[in-house]
């Protein structure tokens, strides 16, 4: 768990840095008041107190971390591109329909699934 926690507190600060840089100011707050969330959880953690990690923010995500980039000297034909990018479009829907499970399961009380 106190693994989990470190690597999801430099996933916020790190992402707040990459805000900051794009000039996305409100971005990189509610970055940084997640990762701050995220700070007391850790402490629990290290005080061997148990933690939900249910309560654990996510890290958003942004259109960087999908985006395809050129094959080395080989040209992409459009029709690829198309279907990789609906893919793509698919996997994030998919990726916050299960999100969108997780908490209601949390919320019931069912962590397993």
């Amino acid at each position: 768990q106190l693994e989990f926690l470190e690597l999801r507190h430099r996933q916020l600060i790190q992402g707040a840095l990459r805000a900051k840089r794009c000039q996305d100011l409100a971005g990189a707050k509610e970055f940084l008041r997640r990762a701050r969330g995220v700070q007391g959880l850790l402490g629990a953690a290290r005080a061997g107190l148990p933690v939900d990690l249910a309560q654990v923010p996510e890290v958003p995500l942004d259109g960087a971390e999908f985006e395809l980039g050129p094959a080395r000297g080989v040209p992409t034909p459009p029709e690829v591109t198309k279907t990789f990018l609906q893919l793509a479009g698919t996997l994030r829907r998919q990726h916050q329909l299960c999100l969108s499970f997780s908490r209601q399961f949390a919320q019931l009380g069912n962590i397993a699934e």
